[in-house]
């Protein structure tokens, strides 16, 4: 994330209940010390702002880009799963004046941890 122009969106079911994602702060552990630096190192806002599974926010929308998401809702579980749905926009056209390289809207890349 060391170009300083690239757009980051990052979801997912983090299962990290103790990280308070209003705040930007977790636990004293090399791990979530790992993740919270990460984040505030690359200035990623975090959007949810509800529980999405019991009390807990652990599905963050993470970007850092903030009018690249809108529209966010936490809507009821989908079937039998435990988590609420995570719903948002992305804005990919939001800000054509600051895209300073020559990708197109279908050169988007996508990585997906499973």
């Amino acid at each position: 994330m060391s170009n300083a122009t690239s757009r980051v969106v990052l979801i997912g079911d983090f299962n990290l209940r103790n990280v308070d994602w209003i705040h930007y702060s977790a636990p004293v552990s090399p791990f979530y010390d790992m993740l919270v630096r990460f984040v505030n190192e690359n200035g990623l806002l975090q959007f949810v702002s509800e529980p999405t599974r019991h009390e807990n926010i652990l599905d963050p929308v993470l970007t850092n880009v903030p009018n690249l998401i809108s529209d966010l809702q936490v809507q009821c579980p989908l079937s039998e799963s435990d988590h609420n749905v995570v719903k948002f926009s992305i804005n990919l056209c939001s800000d054509h004046n600051n895209v300073s390289d020559n990708h197109g809207v279908d050169e988007w890349y996508y990585d997906f941890l499973w």
